[in-house]
């Protein structure tokens, strides 16, 4: 069953994962710089961290235990 997180968590995961591929090959081949390759990947990372603390450390779900 794919509930809400599980499929946040891999669109999330995939889309992260093809950004660093596509940005990887396209500083290999000459087409951005370096700066543009880490300036991305930091600010795709503090946005996606910032995505998942906000999503999966909320207080107002029940504790389950």
């Amino acid at each position: 069953m794919l509930s809400g997180r599980k499929y946040i968590t891999i669109a999330m995961t995939t889309t992260y994962c093809l950004v660093v591929i596509g940005l990887t090959i396209a500083t290999m081949k000459k087409v951005v710089s370096v700066e543009v390759l880490l300036g991305v990947l930091g600010g795709f990372a503090l946005a996606f961290g910032l995505m998942n603390e906000w999503y999966f450390k909320r207080d107002d779900r029940k504790k389950e235990e």
